[in-house]
């Protein structure tokens, strides 16, 4: 097949990159780098037969297809700006960069008979939800623009499943993690940034008491989710959750990570944040009828793995 990968150079980008090289699919790739060097050295890794990256700003991504000489047969839209507290300080650039961009990209897919669009969502969108496990038929409630911007995207790519007939995906993403996670860019999770305090013997920070869950699923059976979402046949505006399905307190990830590192150290408290929920769990039900998704990595291989990477000389 032949692929384009919208944030090529991005954490998740750069893992599915490699796994469609390995499957011998054609991969053109596009990222405005904006994580600046390290977005670039994993633009360098990938470097090979059958892949090209391009630095292009998403908000003009139909230019960019366009001007394509071989229309792609998948589209898999990952850029996007992630970060909370940031989408509240400038909620006009998240609008821009997800919901308009990803209008854009739809629209031109339809028009070049592009054939499926999978589409980077969030669990960000159930927002504080009322129980969980939560399953992709609980109400959105987006509580910060981030969070908004990806409902208003959902809707888009619904839309266009429903008009056109196209054949949209939508994966709700949980806390990825993995490899490769730059811990000093503003959109880091908190694994890679409490690995890279434990690495340098400062404590991990806590924003609240600790008590507070969140899904953690590896990058690795991230990548395996939208590779089925790119090549096995589907419902139009197929949604679905991408979890490992288990919640993990932030006190367990903390003392877990500092286990790793053989260390003494106790995490420091601080005030909640504002927009932070507190409980985050997937139900994976539907994704794994609809992909014949299971997630395969626990949370300890996961750290450990990721934990090898952060204390190696670092490749993205």
């Amino acid at each position: 097949m032949r692929v384009l990968v919208t944030g090529g150079a991005g954490f998740i980008g750069s893992h599915l990159i490699h796994r469609l090289l390995e499957g011998d699919h054609e991969v053109t790739a596009i990222d405005n780098f904006s994580a600046q060097e390290p977005a670039r050295r994993r633009a360098d890794v990938l470097s090979r037969e059958q892949f090209t990256m391009h630095e292009h700003d998403v908000r003009n991504i139909a230019q960019f297809v366009r001007g394509m000489p071989h229309s792609p047969d998948a589209i898999m839209h990952l850029a996007s700006p992630i970060s909370v507290q940031e989408s509240i300080q400038n909620p006009y650039k998240y609008r821009d960069e997800i919901m308009v961009a990803t209008g854009q990209l739809l629209q031109c897919a339809h028009e070049q008979g592009i054939k499926r669009v999978v589409l980077a969502s969030t669990a960000a969108v159930y927002g504080d939800p009322a129980r969980v496990p939560v399953s992709e038929d609980a109400v959105m409630n987006p509580l910060v623009p981030y969070a908004s911007e990806k409902c208003s995207a959902e809707c888009l790519a619904q839309a266009h499943a429903e008009w056109h007939s196209l054949e949209t995906v939508i994966l709700r993403f949980f806390n990825v993690y993995g490899p490769g996670q730059d811990p000093s860019s503003p959109y880091s999770g908190v694994v890679s940034k409490f690995m890279e305090r434990v690495k340098n013997r400062q404590p991990p920070v806590i924003f609240g008491d600790g008590t507070q869950t969140r899904d953690f699923v590896y990058v690795g059976d991230v990548v395996e989710a939208i590779m089925r979402s790119i090549t096995q046949p589907v419902e139009p505006g197929l949604t679905v959750n991408i979890g490992s399905g288990t919640a993990v307190t932030i006190d367990h990830l903390a003392r877990a990570t500092i286990a790793l590192g053989d260390t003494a150290l106790e995490p420091i408290y601080e005030p909640p944040r504002s927009g932070d929920i507190k409980h985050s769990q997937a139900d994976i039900s539907n994704a794994r009828h609809a992909l014949d998704y299971t997630p395969r990595v626990t949370l300890e291989e996961g750290l450990r793995k990721t934990w090898e990477w952060f204390t190696a000389e670092r490749k993205y």
